[in-house]
């Protein structure tokens, strides 16, 4: 009989790719860790670098300046990177339920089972509130919120007013 005890890998599972999520793939590029699998939930292969976002509003820099290579910092932490967003958790099993977004085929994946999961999503969208319309901008989420940058520019320059709520770096 073997006396060696074979080790079982533990399944690290990161959701999002928030700022301390991307600090972990980093870190596993640098010193990965022995019978430790990466494994990172994102329904985006890049993500924006909010830090940058200022600069982007100003036009100091293009947005593509300030997108991070989340597929790209998995691969070189040799961890696996699902295109997906987390739909539910049960804790209980240490499983995650995950949906394709619709430009990926859409349907559930099967369950992802975790030792230890970390969730970083970063700030969602926020819900419509009484007196929502057209004239109001989002800065989550941050892809579409730079898509709009010229409609905002526009309606700046017709109305001569803009409101800022919040006090994020963007703001």
């Amino acid at each position: 009989m073997n006396s060696e005890k074979k080790l079982k890998s533990h399944d690290l599972v990161l959701v999002g790719a928030g700022h301390a999520n991307l600090l972990v793939i980093k870190r596993f590029i640098t010193r990965p860790l022995s019978g430790v699998r990466l494994i990172v939930i994102s329904p985006y292969s890049e993500t924006t670098y909010s830090g940058m976002l200022p600069g982007v509003i100003a036009r100091q820099y293009p947005n593509k300046k300030c997108q991070i290579d989340i597929a790209n910092l998995v691969k070189r932490a040799e961890g696996w990177l699902i295109r997906a967003k987390l739909e539910s958790i049960d804790p209980g099993k240490s499983s995650l339920i995950l949906k394709r977004s619709p430009e990926l085929g859409g349907g559930v994946l099967p369950d992802l089972v975790y030792d230890t999961c970390i969730l970083n999503t970063g700030g969602g969208e926020p819900p419509l509130l009484p007196g929502y319309h057209s004239s109001v901008f989002s800065v989550k989420p941050t892809s579409r919120f730079l898509s709009s940058l010229d409609s905002i520019d526009n309606y700046v320059n017709r109305k001569r007013s803009l409101s800022i709520i919040g006090a994020g770096a963007a703001g």
